[in-house]
């Protein structure tokens, strides 16, 4: 555990206000894992026990019909929660899986109830990560049901990019695929297809092996109507 600290302590920052929180989230982390592109981290309807912090990578959470067809509801990056419900609520209310590989850390529920209570501002931490979590699920509802499919994929890739840290230096790489794209997006795989390349005809990104990168973030924001307020809090 001791090379990992100055990892597991980057991951925890958003839930930790202060050094006293950070230093107590940091004593209750019981162990890290690693899972592989497509495996499940929580199924629908399960408690592991643990907190479970995604340290590396994305995953996406999602509901599975009686009919196999399946809904993403979320997207996870390095720092979210992914099972901020089961912790409050004892059980999953979707399933998580990993989009690419991804890093764990795990914190027992006894563990984490045991730090909010010494540092309350932890608990405080959660609930605006929280607030956070319904602000993006608005965002993308909106984009589901109003937004046409132009916009709808500009906004995506600006709020991924901007949930990512990236686009300060005018470059941001998103390894999604464009199947995976479609499933974030609610649109079949040759129409946001036709997006990307649209897109990449007007110098705003490039897609190659797989991998998406932006190249011109504030064009791109401008057009997709792009505010982060709702990730950031900042207005």
């Amino acid at each position: 555990m001791i090379d990992e600290s100055a990892f597991i302590e980057t991951s925890l920052a958003r839930f930790a206000p202060s050094t006293a929180a950070l230093a107590a989230l940091c004593a209750a982390v019981s162990g890290i894992m690693d899972f592989g592109r497509g495996q499940v981290l929580l199924a629908e309807g399960e408690s592991s026990g643990m907190v479970s912090l995604l340290c590396k990578g994305i995953a996406k959470s999602y509901r599975t019909l009686a009919d196999g067809h399946a809904q993403t509801l979320a997207l996870f990056v390095a720092g979210d929660l992914l099972d901020a419900d089961a912790f409050l609520l004892g059980r999953a209310s979707a399933t998580v899986s990993a989009i690419t590989s991804v890093r764990i850390a795990l914190i027992p529920h006894v563990a984490f109830k045991q730090a909010m209570e010494q540092r309350p501002e932890i608990g405080w931490a959660l609930l605006r990560s929280m607030a956070r979590d319904r602000a993006m699920l608005q965002e993308w509802l909106t984009g589901l049901g109003r937004r046409p499919a132009h916009a709808r994929t500009t906004h995506l890739i600006c709020e991924i990019s901007t949930r990512m840290g990236g686009g300060a230096r005018g470059r941001t790489d998103i390894p999604l695929s464009q199947v995976e794209l479609a499933d974030l997006l609610g649109l079949s795989a040759v129409h946001v297809n036709r997006v990307l390349q649209q897109l990449r005809a007007e110098g705003l990104i490039d897609v190659a092996r797989g991998r998406l990168m932006i190249l011109d973030p504030a064009r791109l924001k401008a057009i997709a109507g792009f505010d982060a307020a709702y990730l950031t809090g900042e207005s």
